[in-house]
């Protein structure tokens, strides 16, 4: 019998040692980082909902995936015409032909009042806590943001907020009794990868989504922070997401800015720090750069700004009473956005009554989430910038490119300025 030599006894012990931190070759997780062809399909998935936005364009490329549920009044051919509740909303789940990947397609803006009404309600509201109306004497509560900056912090500022609008047009996704979108994602298989894209008003609404999925347990990267931060994951049993395990990643196109600059700190803190974040945004598309940001004191202090500050008594209560004032004004202007959004009647019903109750979690029938102090809108997300050259303006469109305010936030001018990707 042949012996090993000490060498290779050792070589084999630190083997041993050190196999168990290698993943078995089931592991489904996305590959972290910036991936062109996996861009390049989510811009095909999001023209295919949105349109590339100028007449002659070649149809957007799906063969590699196929249509399994969407989120439409009418699957027609005209997408603009699919959309349901308060702001006209419509997303799309498609699925690999030969992986076990999944996307959803946050549809954008359209020339529909209630669809830009979206856009135009940029009151904010807290992240930690959305709350809607679900029927009669039901409210809905969800998570957009961690509040464990609380645990450091004795100040009630600054905190994560987002924009009204989008994150009512994201309630209306997830919850509608007929066309939710939550349902949909409870039956995908456990351990399925999963792409969230969209453009424009669906790029804000998709940046939401992936952290409304981040803090109802259904990414694979929230368990280890469930279990130091029971707070912030309370709510995941309510949303049937737990044990599914999904390893999602998101690439968004010409985001409008979702919230404040303490919610883009959170989507990179929890999210965009692992590779699993990206919005492409074109330096001369005006629409990413809306809303318009107004900065207060409170949105800029720290933890040690804020303690050197509580010395100052006058300054300390000037700054508790602007921030006090504008968050009366937030509460105000959100409660009118639930009366005229989910509450009237337009001769179909109250819109509470379309949502589904069987993810409510209080009671009552005036919801009540809290407005915000902050109007500090910044972009969210790993930021691929592009911007088109000198070269990049073909003079037969000239004329067109002119007229055309919105040249370059359509899909076709993104698709263009991909070459410029990293």
């Amino acid at each position: 019998m042949k012996y090993l030599s000490p060498p290779v006894v050792i070589v084999l012990l630190s083997v041993m040692v050190w196999s168990p931190i290698a993943k078995p070759s089931t592991d489904n997780s996305m590959p972290a980082g910036f991936i062109r062809d996996e861009a390049a399909q989510m811009l095909q998935l999001s023209a295919e909902l949105d349109g590339f936005g100028v007449d002659g364009a070649v149809a957007a490329d799906t063969s590699e995936w196929e249509q399994v549920a969407a989120g439409v009044v009418s699957n027609t051919i005209d997408n603009s015409n699919c959309g349901f509740g308060p702001f006209k909303n419509c997303w799309k789940l498609w699925r690999h032909r030969s992986e076990n990947t999944y996307a959803v397609v946050i549809r954008g803006t359209i020339y529909d009042r209630d669809s830009i009404d979206e856009d135009l309600l940029a009151n904010t509201l807290l992240a930690e806590r959305v709350v809607i109306p679900a029927g009669q004497s039901h409210t809905i509560s969800f998570r957009l943001a961690s509040t464990s900056f609380r645990q450091l912090e004795t100040k009630d500022w600054p905190t994560p907020e987002v924009h009204a609008g989008f994150a009512y047009g994201l309630a209306a996704i997830l919850f509608d009794r007929t066309y939710g979108l939550l349902k949909t994602l409870q039956t995908l298989p456990s351990g399925s990868r999963m792409f969230i894209t969209g453009h424009s008003q669906g790029a804000a609404v998709a940046t939401l989504l992936h952290s409304f999925l981040h803090y109802a347990c259904a990414d694979d990267s929230s368990g280890q922070f469930e279990a130091s931060d029971s707070q912030n994951f309370a709510d995941c049993p309510r949303f049937g997401l737990e044990q599914k395990n999904l390893s999602i990643k998101s690439y968004v196109f010409a985001q409008p800015k979702p919230g404040n600059w303490r919610y883009a700190m959170d989507l990179s803190g929890s999210i965009g720090n692992k590779g699993l974040f990206y919005t492409i945004n074109n330096y001369d598309d005006p629409v990413v750069q809306v809303p318009l940001a107004r900065q207060l004191l409170t949105d800029s202090l720290t933890t040690q700004e804020a303690v050197s500050i509580d010395r100052h008594r006058f300054l300390t209560l000037l700054m508790l009473g602007t921030a006090e004032f504008r968050r009366h004004i937030s509460r105000t202007l959100n409660e009118r956005i639930l009366d005229d959004r989910f509450y009237r009647d337009y001769g179909k019903g109250a819109y509470a009554d379309q949502i589904d109750t069987q993810f409510a979690d209080g009671n009552g029938r005036k919801g009540r989430g809290r407005g915000g102090t902050s109007l500090n809108y910044t972009p969210a997300g790993n930021i691929i910038a592009v911007r088109a050259g000198p070269d990049d303006n073909d003079p037969r469109n000239e004329a067109t490119r002119l007229r055309d305010f919105l040249w370059e936030h359509h899909m076709w001018r993104y698709q263009e300025l991909s070459k410029y990707w990293p």
